[in-house]
């Protein structure tokens, strides 16, 4: 399965005080307050805080989208072409 890590919805955290295997997604599929998904995720925050869903480096997901010039190799490590 692909991985977040190769993905083009995902973003890795650069602050210094988040960890740098996690990282947020910015798929169409996941839906604030969603109420009739198929193949999404839902979330929601019901006390007016703001909300996000965050996801580590490894995880998977079937609405990856190809990142240009990064793959996975077949021990799922990151390879960036040109640099193999």
């Amino acid at each position: 399965m692909n991985r977040c890590k190769t993905c083009g919805h995902w973003k890795r955290h650069t602050d210094k005080y988040d960890s740098v295997r996690m990282g947020s997604c910015d798929s169409d599929k996941w839906e604030y307050e969603g109420s009739d998904l198929v193949d999404g995720v839902s979330y929601g925050d019901y006390e007016g805080y703001s909300a996000s869903f965050e996801t580590g480096e490894d995880f998977g997901c079937i609405h990856h989208t190809s990142n240009a010039g990064i793959s996975a190799n077949a021990e799922n490590a990151v390879v960036v072409r040109g640099k193999e």
